[in-house]
């Protein structure tokens, strides 16, 4: 009598299926590796008489880039589930690939080829090592990510309705839509004689990070920054790099009457070195023009001429974005122009190859307030917000999670 042969379960087929692919990421992993040594031992033993080239460490970003959006939703409280991190065990695709990257990753190139001593072999060293390297890691990055790419996430803007809160008598009174046109009108009016030449004025910006608001990825804090450290030569750490992106700085430039801003700053930083300019042209005063529906208005102080207004939280704006701070200002971060500054920022000297990328940022305005100062001689607008970010950075082997948080206040002092 025959026996039978046994019929497999759909999950062990696909079980079946799963080892057989990650068998051939490990056959393709090797031959890469293959191809890095033979590789650098060939071109040791090519060309002339050429002088010899040493090349620093690389670390690559590991991962390919697809976009995901999610629906429409308020962002958490908490810092946002990671995408999945990269594996470590050998059963997994990813895990292989990321070794191989580090290994390619602590390779001094400059120190193998002297520790073969092409000098006594009768061999030079091509003045091409350095694109070949480049190529190499370029090509693996790429066949790692077309295997075990990494989503990453992005997230629609949105903007949320003011809190129901216990207003008193006169708060009533401030925001019925009658009051706020008035409040609106004399903010309109302000800012377009500002934009008319017909008011010189001071801008100041200061943004620092909140109490408590500096780059924190917790454990793996330590282990980022040697990477960066290494990379960049002890030149860059977590916070600087956050520091630069969202422009943690204080700065001061004085507007003439018929002048803009444009022209006040060339005047005032005249080499155009000042980390601060995009973020002081960010916040060129312009006629700001808000609806009703825009605002609520916290208080009106008699003796001192002051409105104090509450625009709207927005989570994730982006350019195309209209509410009240977007309205208001250009000054908030927008994620895939981020995710560009994060490359050139963390980037390794000479090469386009960043040590850090972006794959999610989740970002929160809160507690965006107008302050507007009618009294002569102390007419001011100042506008002030908080910004809340979660995200999401991999290295070559680590992914983090992380968050980080800053105050901003933009006043412009009328003459």
């Amino acid at each position: 009598m025959s026996k039978k042969k046994a019929e497999l379960t759909l999950e062990e087929l696909q079980a079946r299926k799963s080892k057989r692919q990650r068998g051939w990421v490990r056959v393709c992993a090797i031959i890469l590796a293959i191809v890095l040594t033979g590789g650098v031992y060939g071109l040791a033993a090519k060309g002339g008489p050429r002088k010899q080239k040493y090349a620093p460490s690389v670390v690559q970003v590991n991962g390919g880039t697809v976009v995901q959006k999610e629906e429409s939703k308020a962002p958490a409280e908490e810092a946002p589930a990671p995408a999945p991190a990269p594996s470590t065990s050998e059963e997994e695709g990813g895990g292989i690939l990321d070794t191989l990257m580090g290994l390619i990753s602590g390779i001094d190139f400059g120190s193998l080829i002297e520790k073969l001593n092409p000098g006594q072999l009768g061999i030079t060293v091509a003045d091409k090592i350095d694109v070949f390297k480049d190529n190499l890691l370029d090509k693996i990055n790429e066949f790692q990510g077309s295997i075990n790419k990494k989503p990453v996430i992005t997230h629609e803007a949105v903007v949320e309705e003011f809190p129901a809160v216990e207003m008193t008598e006169e708060q009533e009174l401030l925001n019925t839509d009658a009051s706020k046109k008035v409040a609106l009108g004399l903010l309109k009016t302000y800012t377009a004689g500002v934009v008319e030449g017909k008011k010189a004025y001071t801008l100041t910006r200061n943004t620092q990070f909140a109490p408590n608001g500096n780059v924190n990825i917790g454990s793996k804090t330590g282990m980022v920054n040697t990477i960066l450290d290494k990379a960049s030569k002890g030149t860059v750490t977590l916070d600087k790099i956050v520091g630069e992106i969202a422009g943690v700085y204080s700065s001061t430039v004085s507007v003439e009457e018929n002048q803009n801003l444009d022209q006040a700053i060339k005047a005032a930083f005249p080499d155009g070195k000042e980390p601060s300019i995009p973020f002081l042209l960010a916040n060129e005063l312009h006629t700001i023009d808000l609806a009703p529906e825009d605002i609520w208005i916290e208080s009106f102080d008699d003796y001192y001429k002051t409105y104090t207004i509450h625009l709207k939280s927005v989570a994730n704006p982006n350019r195309e974005t209209v509410c009240g701070l977007t309205k208001v200002t250009k000054d908030y971060l927008v994620q895939n122009e981020v995710a560009s500054l994060l490359q050139s920022k963390a980037s390794i000297q000479g090469t386009n190859f960043g040590v850090l990328k972006l794959t999610d940022l989740n970002i929160k305005y809160t507690d965006v307030v107008i302050e507007l100062n009618l009294d002569p001689g102390y007419e001011s607008i100042a506008v002030s917000y908080v910004g809340d970010a979660q995200f999401v950075v991999r290295t070559n082997t680590v992914q983090v999670t992380g968050k980080t948080a800053t105050t901003t206040r933009v006043e412009y002092k009328f003459a």
